[in-house]
């Protein structure tokens, strides 16, 4: 099916309105742009003529212009807003394309509310402090005004380290309220107390998530509501490790850590780094066809000799596997950093672990595992009957992307397809024996909006099968837009 490319022509008209929300009775001002798509081809389509329909809430006809596109593909109207009909989402649609806004008999605000980002790390039984401030949209502080404010309590749902268990769900619970006034800047304080509530069986104190909502009436008597959140509990600090889990040594920039207090912002935790080289076991393993039994009746000894390349427990999980230590240095984590990068370029392909844990709380802890492979070496590095890593999947044209494809069995026949749209563009058979190949492809001008490549294969009675999406962006079509503002302050 990829030699016979869908050669049918499909028009397709993007909408847009002025603004997203109106009153009855204003005016909606639209614009449209019509395209022929043919695949990841597109041209405008001028000389266009279609009808234009404005439906109401209920989705019945109020208006219909006739409109035709000029040398640009695009045409323009307005429609006005029936006054005394249903309120609600109503749509702007032709043929090929539509788009909806909301009537609403609305007020626009004067003011807003905004929080400030709470930094510290608070426990269980801190007082915690909770700054808020109310300004006009001209920036101009909201002083005197009312704040009406409650306090909600209720235990957050979130896996410790160590035990993965979830904590039930539990009622809400009002700790705190009250009224207080903005001082002349617009600025106000709350402050309430954390307190915990035991339960029997335990195991460890829950986080709790407290929400606090307030109510800002200014002098006029218009009101703006607006809530935040804190994240207090037993886990005040959060560490974790962003990074692949293959990665090119002699390209890799280290891994991404970051610490972070449970209300998302950016904090110092001095932390331990350790990285592990695993060793897998001698043998293959296929794919089990069956779910692991609760109870072994068959001695281990004699299932490897019936059955030789089936897991018996669970010694394909990497948790299982011997562990040496390769690495290990204390490191202040400040926000984001980049760690590893000279040790993972100098390392041998392999399975990886790494960890980090805070030096003063060590359930406070992040792990992962990587896979550190080589372009450069004819080494597969996970004893794997199909293994594959692809350098990158965003590329521009003339650039150049590898494809390695890997085993750790014999003779493994792999089916290599690469695939433009609908299009085969190269198919090639891969014997590989206990090693690994590289691909070199290169990236066309054609393959813009992305092509793709297959891989296959069958063996012991199981089939392999990975395929990658490699972006091609249409980088050469973007626009480059700037905004620009005039005011005549003469009027």
């Amino acid at each position: 099916a990829y030699n016979r490319p869908n050669k049918k022509i499909r028009t397709q008209t993007y909408l847009f309105t002025d603004r997203a929300i109106y009153r009855p009775g204003q005016t909606v001002y639209f614009k449209g742009i019509a395209i022929d798509k043919n695949g990841n081809d597109m041209k405008i389509k001028s000389g266009y003529k279609t009808e234009i329909v404005l439906k109401n809430a209920s989705y019945k006809e109020v208006s219909r212009i006739e409109k035709t596109t000029n040398e640009f593909g695009s045409y323009q109207g307005a429609f006005v807003i029936p006054q005394g009909g249903l309120n609600g989402r109503m749509t702007i649609k032709c043929e090929t394309g539509s788009a909806s806004f909301l009537v609403e008999e609305y007020k626009r605000p004067t003011f807003k509310i905004s929080f400030d980002t709470i930094k510290e790390t608070y426990k269980l039984g801190d007082k915690i402090t909770v700054n808020g401030q109310a300004e006009t949209y001209t920036g101009n502080a909201v002083s005197n005004a009312s704040v009406k404010y409650r306090v909600i309590q209720q235990v957050m749902e979130m896996p410790y380290y160590r035990y993965y268990t979830y904590f039930p769900r539990s009622a809400e619970k009002e700790i705190a309220n009250g009224i207080i006034k903005t001082d002349k800047d617009g600025k106000f304080i709350i402050n309430f107390e954390t307190t915990s509530e035991q339960r029997p069986n335990q195991l460890f104190e829950p986080n709790y998530l407290f929400q606090v909502h307030v109510d800002v009436t200014d002098m006029t008597g218009e009101v703006q509501s607006e809530e935040t959140k804190v994240n207090v509990g037993r886990i005040s600090k959060l560490l974790s490790i962003q990074a692949s889990e293959k990665i090119q040594k002699e390209t890799s920039h280290g891994l991404e850590v970051s610490a972070k207090n449970l209300s998302g912002a950016e904090i110092e935790i001095e932390t331990t780094v350790e990285l592990y080289r695993l060793s897998p076991p001698d043998h293959l393993f296929v794919e089990r066809n069956w779910n692991k039994p609760d109870i072994y009746m068959m001695p281990e000894s004699s299932f490897k000799s019936e059955f030789p390349m089936h897991v018996y427990k669970d010694e394909n999980l990497k948790s299982t596997w011997k562990k040496e230590k390769v690495y290990s240095d204390k490191l202040m984590v400040l926000g984001k950093e980049l760690i590893l990068k000279e040790k993972l370029n100098s390392l041998e392909s392999g399975v990886y672990y790494v960890t980090i844990e805070d030096v003063s709380d060590t359930l406070i802890k992040a792990e992962k595992y990587i896979t550190l492979y080589s372009t450069e070496s004819g080494k597969t590095p996970e004893k794997e009957i199909f293994w594959s890593a692809l350098t990158k999947n965003i590329a521009e044209p003339e650039e150049m992307i590898q494809l390695v494809v890997g085993s750790a069995d014999k003779k493994t026949k792999i089916l290599y397809e690469l695939v433009n749209g609908n299009e085969l563009i190269e198919r090639n058979w891969l014997t590989i024996s206990r090693g690994q190949k590289v691909i070199d492809i290169p990236v066309k001008e054609s393959y813009r909006g992305g092509f793709k490549v297959n891989l296959s294969a069958i063996k012991h009675n199981r089939s392999f099968n990975k395929s990658y999406n490699i972006n091609v962006p249409f980088t050469n079509k973007k626009l480059d837009i700037t905004l620009e503002t005039h005011r005549d302050l003469l009027t």
